[in-house]
Formats: structure tokens, sequence, C-alpha cells
């Protein structure tokens, strides 16, 4: 029987898929029963949310009943009031929603808790109504807002009344009177504390102790007030004055102590304190233990699904096991058998890619694989006999026949259309390699890439034969030229060599010349500078002295100033002496000599002041001269230092040109180099020529070679006759610069590229620069 492949696949793998779709129904299955278990814990999570929001609501409203307890502005007990409403509304709300979601396991609890919170809110709403009489608030408004003309006006009218009625002259009755309007004060005084006390008592107990007390108070301080009235005429208006305000106060404190009894915060205190906070914890404490149950379901709901989750995944791999193991047995099986028999198939077609034809096969399964194999090792057989031909012809046996196994081997077929073809090409390749170029080469079709190569290759060879005997030719022609060329070229560097030598002497001169006024001009400047600030100290020093004249001429104004003076002083005197008569006619000859001498020196300093204003004149004028001066030098200065600047210059144009002239010589000289190089090119020329003409005659395509003979023979001559002129003419020795290499010609397009590169054969040739 024949197992093929795929049976066995479909028997493996469709049992593992079996194996998959209970695993899958396994899980489908347990994966709701966990969604359902989510669900419920889900629910009972928010009904432990709903009873935390319920305690939450709860414990507000304990909160705000006490704000309310402690509250004793009206307004904001009205405000507490609302808000404990609304917390009342938010609470009921919350008690709703925790009943709806109850279930009948639970609901039993649930009612302990929900009769535990409606006595809770019976007991809050009596205390509310209890915190909103606000009793001591009340009492103590009433008490210190319409008794209060009474606590200012009475302590001092108690005391005036009883100071006068207790006079030291006052009469028994006025003595007694007083008597009776103190008591009546003391015993107001001890009403009112008993008031006071009642809104300080501390408990209902304590405030019904001090009710007690206070109606004792009341009954002394009305029978004091009783007793006072017959006896408060005696104090006159004043008394019954007193009398008036204490009736008033009396029953403003009746009033007050009526409302103090009611006891209202007292009594909320107490509630609020002890029964209600007790219901509260109780309350409370019954939905904890409501929530707890529902947490302990929770709790019992998971360990359940836990164990069936537990269940489930042993389950599943256990499946998940069985389905690996036979599916990886059976995977292993089949790739084993698949493997084997493919890797037999891979190693023989990679030893056919390689060309090893000798490998064989053994088919050992009767499935798909064997008939493979079995394909494959007579196609092995076929290929083998194949390339036995092909390893013939390959070696150059174009005698064997190709046998196609059928109307169908197209190799076979195909191998014998080659061996005919290279046959024809063949015989054309011997044709063409005994130099016959009239051979006609016919490819099979356009497709014949050998044939249409040959037939080229024939075509472009004549082209080529053809196009060397016209280059033979060009050959001559241009020799020819380059003879004529390197004649004239000979005669010009001759030429051009003696009149370099010339302008070479003529240059040195003219920079000898130049460098000798670049000398001259330096020396000139220098001197011209030095002139320059020479003439600038001669210029200070003549300043100087115009300064030093000036100085003098004011000197010579305050001798003259002096001489003056003496004058007058000297006639003064002799007018003097004539007065005194013989007494003075000594003292007036003195006088007499002194005014000559003062005339004199007055004469002498007036003189020499006109010489001093006429040598400052001249001093200012040489100064003036020397300004004028300076600028001069420094501008001739200026103009020597350009000159030095332009001679500077020219030296060194005259040694660039000089250095222009030797490189001339030298360019001169290596032309005259050159045209020996060129003679000796010519003759290599003619010698490849006559080379070429012997290799080209090898072919036969009906041409002559006569005219390339004659062009070759005339270069020959022309290059022995142009040799010696240019030897003579050169009177220099010249260093020739190493030509570079020609570069070579490319073959026309679609022909044959020649090597024109240096080889070993080339080394007995020159070339030319």
């Amino acid at each position: 029987m024949k197992l093929t492949i795929k049976s066995k696949l479909g028997g493996a793998f469709g049992f593992v898929l079996i194996l998959s779709a209970g695993a899958g129904v396994l899980s489908y299955v347990k994966l709701s029963e966990l969604a359902a278990t989510e669900q419920d814990l889900v629910a009972r999570g928010m009904r432990i949310s709903e009873i935390s929001d319920l305690q939450n609501i709860l414990n507000a409203t304990a909160r705000t009943e006490k704000h309310l307890v402690l509250e004793s502005d009206p307004q904001r007990i009205e405000a507490y009031n609302q808000e404990l409403v609304q917390r009342r509304k938010d609470l009921e709300r919350a008690k709703s929603a925790v009943e709806q979601n109850a279930t009948g396991e639970d609901r039993r609890k649930l009612d302990e808790a929900r009769e535990s919170l409606a006595t809770y809110a019976k007991l809050q709403e009596q205390t509310a109504k209890l915190a909103t009489l606000n009793s001591n608030f009340r009492a103590f408004q009433l008490f210190d807002r319409e008794t209060a003309d009474l606590q200012q006006r009475l302590p001092a009218l108690n005391d005036a009344v009883t100071a006068e009625l207790a006079k030291p002259d006052a009469a028994d009755a006025q003595v007694r009177a007083a008597l009776t309007f103190s008591r009546t004060y003391a015993a107001w005084l001890n009403y009112s504390r008993s008031f006071a006390f009642m809104l300080s008592a501390g408990s209902p107990g304590e405030l019904q102790d001090l009710v007690q007390a206070s109606a004792r108070h009341e009954a002394v301080f009305a029978a004091a007030l009783a007793a006072l009235k017959p006896v408060a005429a005696a104090a006159g208006a004043r008394g019954q004055e007193i009398v008036g305000l204490y009736e008033t106060g009396f029953s403003i404190a009746r009033r007050a102590v009526a409302v103090a009894a009611e006891g209202g915060n007292l009594k909320a205190q107490a509630i609020t304190m002890g029964e209600g906070r007790t219901q509260l914890l109780a309350t409370v404490k019954a939905f904890d233990d409501y929530a707890g149950i529902i947490k302990g379901q929770m709790t019992g709901a998971a360990r359940a699904a836990l164990a069936e989750a537990d269940g489930a995944k042993t389950l599943l791999v256990a499946i998940l096991l069985s389905s690996c193991l036979i599916g990886a047995g059976a995977a292993l099986a089949i790739s084993l058998s698949i493997g084997r028999g493919l890797g037999r198939a891979v190693g023989l077609a990679d030893a056919v890619a390689r060309g090893d034809l000798d490998q064989t096969i053994v088919v050992t399964s009767r499935d798909e694989i064997g008939d493979l194999t079995a394909a494959m090792a007579r196609m092995t057989a076929n290929l083998k006999a194949t390339a036995d031909l092909a390893d013939e012809v390959a070696r150059g046996n174009l005698s064997v026949d190709a046998k196609p196994m059928s109307d169908k081997d197209t190799m076979g077929l195909a191998l014998g259309r080659m061996i005919a073809n290279l046959r024809a090409t063949a015989a054309v390749a011997e044709a063409i390699a005994a130099g016959d170029l009239t051979v006609e080469a016919k490819p099979v079709s356009d497709k014949d890439a050998m044939g249409l190569a040959l037939q080229t290759m024939l075509s472009r060879l004549r082209s080529i034969v053809s196009e060397a005997l016209a280059a033979a030719g060009n050959v001559s022609a241009g020799s020819q030229e380059l003879s004529a060329s390197a004649e004239q070229l000979s005669q010009g560097s001759s030429e051009q060599a003696s009149s370099t030598e010339e302008a070479s002497a003529s240059m040195e001169e003219m920079a000898a010349n130049v460098r000798q006024n670049a000398e001259n001009a330096s020396q000139t400047e220098t001197i011209a500078r030095q002139s320059a600030r020479d003439a600038e100290a001669s210029g200070a020093a003549v300043g100087r002295a115009v300064e030093a004249m000036q100085t003098i001429a004011q000197k010579i104004t305050i001798v003259q100033e002096i001489a003056r003076q003496t004058d007058l002083l000297a006639l003064n005197a002799a007018v003097e002496a004539a007065r005194a008569g013989e007494h003075g006619r000594g003292f007036a000859v003195v006088a007499s000599e002194v005014r000559k001498l003062a005339e004199r020196s007055q004469t002498a300093a007036a003189e020499i002041g006109t010489l001093s204003a006429d040598s400052v004149k001249v001093a200012r004028e040489a100064g003036e001269m020397l300004g004028r001066l300076v600028p001069d030098i420094k501008r001739t200065a200026g103009l020597v230092e350009e000159i030095t600047a332009a001679c500077r210059e020219q030296d060194v144009g005259s040694a660039q040109i000089n250095q222009a002239i030797q490189q001339l010589d030298k360019v001169t000289q290596q032309n005259a180099s050159a045209s020996e190089q060129v003679s000796a090119t010519s003759e290599e020329l003619a010698a490849q020529a006559e080379q070429l003409q012997a290799t080209i005659a090898y072919f036969r395509i009906g041409e002559s070679g006569a005219e390339m003979e004659a062009g070759i023979g005339q270069l020959r001559s022309t290059a022995a006759r142009m040799a010696a002129p240019v030897k003579a003419k050169a009177t220099f020795k010249v260093a020739a610069k190493a030509g570079r290499p020609a570069q070579p010609r490319r073959a026309p397009s679609g022909g044959f590229a020649f090597d024109m590169d240096d080889d070993e054969d080339d080394a007995a040739f020159k070339r030319s620069a």
C-alpha cells in the first residue's frame, strides 16, 4: 500500500486539531464560569461600596448633629438643621440602594441594621428638636438684653438711697428702711446668680437642682420686695424708682429662668453623648457585620473559582502536552522521511550543479519523495550522456554526431545544430589564418553571435589593413612637414640665442645703474630728513630768541619809567634845595647831576628799545622763513623717498627681466636639443613605417604598397639631411627636459584596439619631447 505524504500529514494534524478543539471547548466553558464568578464578585464589591457610602453618610450626619448641639447662633442652628435634613435624605437613598441589591440569605442581617438605623434616626430627630430650642442662649439673651438698664442704674441708686437713709442723725425708721433696701438688693443678687448657675449646668440632673435652688432664691426675693414696698416711701422718688426697677427685673428674671429650665441644649447633649452615640455605634456595627457577610461570600466564591481554575489548568496542560507530543512525534517522523529523501535528491542536484554527473541515488521510499529521486536519477543519466558529447566537441572533435533521444530532446537537437555551425565557422577561420580576407562569413540567423562576430571581424580586418596603408602614406607626408619645421626651429634657435645674450648683458648694466640711483636717493633722503630736523630746531631757537627780546624790551620800558621818576625826583630835590638857600646849594648840585644821569639813562633806554624792536622784527622774519622752509624740506624728503622706492622697484623688475632672459636662453637651448631629437625621431619613424609595410603585406586585399615605399625613402633622406646643420648651429649647452609619453591613439569605433603602450621591445627607440 502506497502511503502518501498527504495522508500522513492529514492523520497526524487531524488528531492534533481534535485535541486542540477539545482544549478550546474546555477553555470556553471554564472562562464562562470565571466570567460569571467575576460578575458576582463585582456585584458584591459594589454592595460593599454602597455600604461604605452609607456609613460615610451616617458619620457625616453624626458630625452635623454634633455641630447643631454645640452651636448657639440661631442662624447657624437653622443652617445645620437644613444640612441635617439633607443628610437624612442622602442616608435614605443610600439605604434604599443597599436594600435593593440585598439577597435572601443576608437580608436578615440587613433588617437588623435597618432597625438600628431607624432607632438612631428617631433619637437624632429628638436631639435636633431639643438643640433647636437653644434654651441657654435664649435665656441669656432675654435676661441680658432686658435687664441691661436695671443692671446699670440699680447699684448706684441703691447705694445713694442707703447712704441717705443711714445717716448718723437718721431716725430709727430710716435706718430700718436702709436695712430693708440692702436686704432686697442682696436677695436680687442671689437670684441673679442662681440664674447664672442654671446657664452653666453640665447635665439635666444638675439643672434640676439649680432650678430648685433658683425657686428658693425667687421666694426670698419676692418676700424682700414685698417688705420693701411699704418703706420705699421714706426714700422718696428714688425709693419708688428702685421698687419699679425690681418689679420689672423680677418679671424678666422669672421668664428667663423658665426658658433656662427647659434645658434643651443639656438634654440634646445628653442624648447625643449617651443613647444616641450607643445607637450610632450599634448601627455602624450592624452594617459592618452585613459587609463582613458579603466579604465572606466573596472569599468563598473566589476560592471556588480558583479551585475550578486549577482543575481547568491541569486538564488544559494535559491536553496541550498530549497535542505537543503527538504533533512533535508525527512532525519528526514525517520530516525525517521527507528530509532524508529530499537530502538525497538535493545532494544529487548539488553534485549535478557542480558538474559531477557520476553520482547516483537509490530509491528507498514509495511516496512522492521516491518518485522524485527516481526522476532525478534518470535526469542525471541523460545529462551525463550529453556532457560526454559536449566534452568531445570541447576537445575540438567536430566529427561526432548528436543523437537526440526523442523529438522533444531540445538539448540533443540544439547540440546537433551547434556542431554543424561550429564546423562551418572553423572553415572560415582557417581561410582567415591563411591571410585570405576575401572569404565570406554567413551567419545562420540574426542571433548567431559567433557568425555575426566572424563577419564583423572580416569587415574590420579589411578596414584596418586599408587604414594602415593610408596611415603609412600619412606618415610619409607628415615626415616631410616635420623635416621643414625642424630646419626652421634650428635656425631660429641659433638667432634667438645670440639675441638673448645681448639682451642679458644690457639688462645687467641697467640693473647696476638702477641700484646706484637707489643708493644715491637713499643718501639724499637721509640728508633731507636731517636738514628738516635742523630747520625745525633753528625755528624753535629763533622763537625762543624772539621771546627773550620781547622780555628785554619790557625790562627796558621799566628802566625808562625809573629814569623818568628819577628825573622828576631830581627836579623836586632841586626845587627844595633852592628853597633852602645856602644850606641846600650842595644838595642842588647833587640833584642836578642826578637829573643829568636820569636823562642819559632815559635816552639810552629809548635807543635800546628801538634796537630791541628791530631785532624782534628781524627774528620773527627769520622764524617765518624757517617755518616755510621746514615743509619744503619735508616734502623734498618725501619725494626723495618715493624716488628711492621707484629705484628699488626698478631694481627688482630688472632682476626679474634678467631672470626671464636666462630662462629664455634655457628654452632656446632646449629647442636646439629638441631639433636633434626630431631628426632621430624621423629616422625611427621611417623604420617603423617600413616594418608596418612588411606586416600588412601578409594580408591580401588587392592593393599596392609602392606609394608607401616611396614615402619611406624620402623620409630617410630628409632625416639624414637635417641632422648635421642642427648640431652645427648649437652654440650653448642645454639640459633637455624629459618629454611626456605620447597618449595611445584610440582605434576607430567598432574596430580592434591595438596596444600601443611601452614594452620590452621599445627600449631600443628614443621618444621625442
